[in-house]
């Protein structure tokens, strides 16, 4: 039963994203990355952003797995892990890790690794690596 709970959930977020994806009433372009105020994944690539997730920066991000997106601008939280292309300005929290390939300016928590690419500026707290 759980099994066909999360795959439905699945199925109903990939129609959607769509429709929010290619919104443009919320959106705004900020240097070729669309910024929405939200966004909710199950695991990349299955949530309201699809396959633009990782074009796409939030100011309100739920991964209910892991989820890969573009930005932070806000603040994330992420059952397993949390993977942004660029920059992070924030906070994010994640069960097992953070990753950011671009600079970090905020929190980053996690239950074991935090990992910035670029610059650091804030605090990073987990329970092995950082």
């Amino acid at each position: 039963m759980k099994t066909r709970i999360i795959l439905l959930t699945g199925i109903l977020l990939s129609i959607f994203s769509g429709l929010q994806a290619s919104s443009t009433d919320s959106t705004k372009v900020q240097d070729s990355t669309a910024v929405l105020p939200y966004q909710f994944t199950l695991i990349s690539p299955i949530g309201t952003n699809g396959l633009m997730g990782m074009k796409t920066t939030h100011n309100l991000s739920f991964n209910l797995i892991a989820g890969y997106n573009g930005g932070l601008k806000g603040i994330e939280f992420g059952g397993v892990a949390n993977v942004l292309e660029h920059d992070m300005v924030g906070s994010q929290f994640a069960g097992f890790d953070n990753i950011v390939k671009g600079n970090v300016r905020g929190l980053q928590a996690a239950g074991f690794m935090n990992y910035a690419h670029q610059n650091t500026e804030g605090i990073m707290l987990a329970g092995f690596s950082n």
